[in-house]
């Protein structure tokens, strides 16, 4: 059973950014959930409630991300480094897109988290689809600019070489239409 201290968590998230203004509302004593939380072989316990958080066996906070919004599951790869969806913002798309403006676009991306909690890489998956020529995929005619147009729900890095893919590769889950 873990009891971190959820109200001392929440003081270290920077609540002047704009993806975390609601962190003390939505993620207050009273409301809060570790989501998505991963069981680390130490004990330790990665989870997500806007900020990527780690904990020790004891519940007392190891490391805290808030560079962007973190959501859906927490995955390992073969070098130790943790696969997490984020919400980018400011966004990782162009502005003649998306705008400037917090909230108009849920801009899903890959991010790769060192175990010390940096961000290694992190990657728009809307840029990804542009890149390879499925515009219509990200900004379709049904599309609105206040829908998730991606909504990426998981990544597994692939653990080793297989008949499709290679060690390292990435698999994603989607709600892309």
């Amino acid at each position: 059973s873990y009891t971190p201290n959820i109200d001392y968590i929440n003081s270290q998230v920077n609540t002047k950014k704009e993806e975390f203004k609601s962190q003390l509302v939505d993620h207050h004593i009273n409301r809060h959930q570790m989501m998505h939380p991963l069981l680390l072989t130490e004990g330790e316990l990665l989870f997500n409630s806007g900020a990527l958080t780690k904990i020790d066996f004891c519940g007392n906070l190891v490391w805290l991300n808030d560079e962007d919004e973190f959501h859906h599951s927490i995955e390992i790869d073969s070098d130790g480094n943790y696969w997490v969806g984020t919400w980018m913002f400011p966004y990782g798309l162009s502005k003649k897109f998306v705008g400037e403006d917090f909230g108009v676009f849920d801009d899903d991306a890959i991010t790769k988290i060192s175990p010390e909690g940096k961000i290694i890489y992190q990657k728009s998956v809307a840029q990804i689809l542009l890149e390879n020529g499925l515009f219509s995929q990200v900004f379709g005619r049904y599309r609105s600019f206040l829908e998730d147009p991606v909504h990426l729900n998981d990544i597994q890095p692939a653990l080793f070489d297989g008949p499709h893919w290679k060690k390292g590769d990435l698999f994603l889950s989607s709600s892309v239409l």
